[in-house]
């Protein structure tokens, strides 16, 4: 088949309500000066990643119209409907539905191209996304990997699989965590809020916002999804390994520390029950280590790899379990019966978003060094100290082996607990991607339910709410990249916001591990202590703004103007605004902070001109991490 005149008429159940105008436009400022297959990947990216029209997810089924054709230069139409409410219908009256109005707007797309006096002959309506993957393979073939390309059909697989899981299991854990018809979430926490913190984790079912495939976790099998993905709530039973300290590497920024005295600590019982399993092989504990493995890594990694090192019994797999349950994430995890006990966060190699979640001994000994660097700059930044506090990393172990010998796949960081590390009184946090999942009865998010909580209820009161929030975001996140070229990966998942009776006080960042730095800032002196840090964390000032643009004006505040603008039926423009002038305000009162050119070259970029927008899409067909498209400047 060939594109020719023959638009593609495009549906994927990704997103929201489209701003027809708008998108047209931008559809027709991406055409220009295009190839006929460079414009069938904009256009795809454009619908599965631009968030800052209103191009975004919803609950219900969507269609994206993408009309192709060979004279590029004139505009590409797009057009997609919003069935969120059809999804109470039964299969075939919603199906029945979707072709009735698939053919009006199909109709309305030949009317846009019979104004530009195109020829229209539909060649193909797509109506799943492997279909419209098998179309690309055909079509495109002599420009993607055909390996990657069976990678992504791998990811859709596991992502249909997994969607379908996690939503049969959706409103029965909304149900559970959170409500009842008389009572809303406050109500029903405990009285110690901050054990409560945790709960909310459990909430998240919708993935990554952008990514195509959110839900994947290629190399889990239904049966493993139901075992250790943290939507299904269950109990993990991790193995608690014996290691020659001759192999092990602890990496760890205390002084004077000693690693089993610590574990003995904190995990005392799995520790009496380590070394009595290795007294009964006839070992003493002084020459090993505890290092917990995660029992899907056990089976299917590391008795496969470290066969040698089993044999020669330097690594002694014990039947000593740690009994923990997953948090937002299959690979971090907190101890069941002790809710203020350090995170574990481990190897876990299965493939989600597009990435590999081994854990490699370069990361393992970072962390330390990154999670020091932060503790002094909050420690300097009074302003900072006051909006972010965060959740340290301050020791991890790591096998004394080259990476080409599977060291990335047996390792371990522990990560300061929430509760014991940053609440106080009745605060309690909440992971910023558990604010956008919905109360089943109400249909209203858990962030509106907050703010209502906080006694918020009008627009007016909703902006005065949500000035507050930006204010709190640009003046931790925003100050951090100016003042230190520190950009961190702030999104949804990484965030965790603190409230007290509905108020929201202070941010928390975790997850270091992917921190861009940009030291060509005026406190370049400061950086003496990351000698010792790694190439790959130095970022240019492109990729280090790209980091923060991405992660925190649109994957975090950009979701919630969505919400905001869709709850209260209003334009996006008056929560954007918002961010701008906050935006702005932040830039003025760290003038004299910045070197002046490179305040002049960062107010242009975040402020001005267009932003960079990763092309997930596009770098999963080339195997690239680094792949742009440029959006439209919501503050702009």
């Amino acid at each position: 088949m060939e594109f020719k005149n023959k638009p593609i008429v495009i549906w994927y159940e990704q997103c929201d309500t489209v701003d027809d105008d708008y998108f047209m436009e931008e559809l027709i400022q991406n055409s220009k000066g295009s190839t006929e297959n460079e414009l069938l990947f904009k256009s795809i990216d454009a619908f599965s990643e631009s968030r800052t029209s209103k191009v975004m997810r919803g609950n219900g089924l969507v269609r994206y119209f993408i009309s192709i054709k060979s004279d590029v230069d004139t505009a590409c139409s797009g057009l997609a409907l919003n069935y969120s409410e059809k999804k109470k219908l039964s299969n075939e009256t919603c199906s029945k539905s979707i072709q009735k109005e698939l053919v009006s707007y199909s109709h309305m797309t030949v009317k846009f191209l019979e104004q530009q006096n195109k020829p229209i002959e539909y060649e193909e309506i797509i109506t799943d996304p492997g279909q419209l993957l098998k179309i690309l393979k055909k079509e495109l073939a002599s420009q993607i990997d055909l390996v990657n390309l069976n990678k992504l059909f791998r990811e859709l697989n596991s992502h249909t699989l997994n969607a379908l899981l996690v939503n049969w299991q959706k409103s029965e854990t909304n149900d559970s965590l959170w409500f009842n018809e008389q009572q809303v979430y406050y109500n029903l926490i405990p009285k110690k809020l901050s054990d409560f913190s945790h709960k909310f984790e459990k909430l998240i079912s919708n993935g990554h916002p952008y990514y195509p495939f959110p839900k994947s976790k290629v190399g889990f099998s239904s049966e493993d999804i139901l075992n250790y993905s943290p939507d299904f709530q269950p109990r993990v039973f991790l193995r608690l390994a014996a290691v020659h300290k001759r192999v092990i590497g602890i990496a760890t920024n205390i002084e004077n520390f000693e690693y089993k005295n610590w574990f003995a600590q904190h995990f005392t019982k799995e520790w009496n029950n380590w070394v009595s399993a290795l007294n009964m092989k006839g070992k003493g504990h002084e020459d090993f280590i505890p290092l917990p493995i995660h029992p899907w890594q056990f089976t299917h990694y590391v008795e496969r790899i470290f066969v040698n090192l089993i044999k020669n019994e330097t690594l002694i797999p014990l039947e000593v379990e740690i009994e923990v349950s997953p948090t937002a994430s299959p690979r971090t995890l907190l101890l069941w019966r002790n809710l203020s006990a350090p995170y574990l966060k481990l190897p876990v190699s299965i493939q989600a978003s597009a990435a590999v979640r081994s854990y490699p001994s370069s990361i393992v000994k970072a962390v330390p060094i990154i999670s020091q660097f932060m503790t002094n700059i909050i420690a300097r930044e009074l302003s900072i100290s006051e909006k972010m506090n965060i959740m340290k990393e301050d020791i991890g172990l790591y096998l004394n082996v080259n990476e080409e010998e599977g060291a990335e796949h047996l390792s371990v960081t522990f990560r300061e607990n929430v509760i014991s590390c940053c609440l106080k009184g009745k605060e309690i946090a909440i992971i910023v991607a558990a604010l956008f999942e919905k109360f089943p009865a109400s249909n209203n998010s858990l962030f509106i339910h907050i703010m209502q909580f906080a006694n918020y209820t009008t627009l007016k009161d909703a902006k005065q709410y949500f000035t507050k929030y930006v204010d709190l975001v640009l003046g931790s996140y925003l100050d951090l990249y100016l003042i230190y070229g520190i950009s961190l990966e702030g999104h949804q998942q990484n965030t965790l916001a603190v409230f007290e009776h509905g108020n929201i006080k202070r941010f928390i960042a975790k997850d270091l591990e992917k921190t861009y730095i940009y030291a060509n800032t005026s406190s370049s002196e400061f950086y003496a202590s990351l000698k010792d840090l790694p190439q790959s964390y130095f970022k240019t000032d492109f990729l280090g703004r790209a980091r923060l643009l991405h992660t925190v004006f649109q994957l975090h505040l950009g979701e919630l103007v969505l919400l905001l603008a869709d709850h209260f039926n209003c334009s996006e423009k008056y929560f954007w605004n918002v961010i701008r002038d906050k935006t702005e305000e932040r830039f003025e009162v760290l003038k004299n902070r910045v070197d002046s050119a490179r305040w002049r070259n960062e107010y242009d970029a975040i402020l001005m001109t267009n932003w960079p927008a990763r092309s997930y899409l596009q770098n999963s067909f080339h195997n690239e991490k680094g792949l742009y498209n440029f959006i439209k400047n919501p503050l702009n």
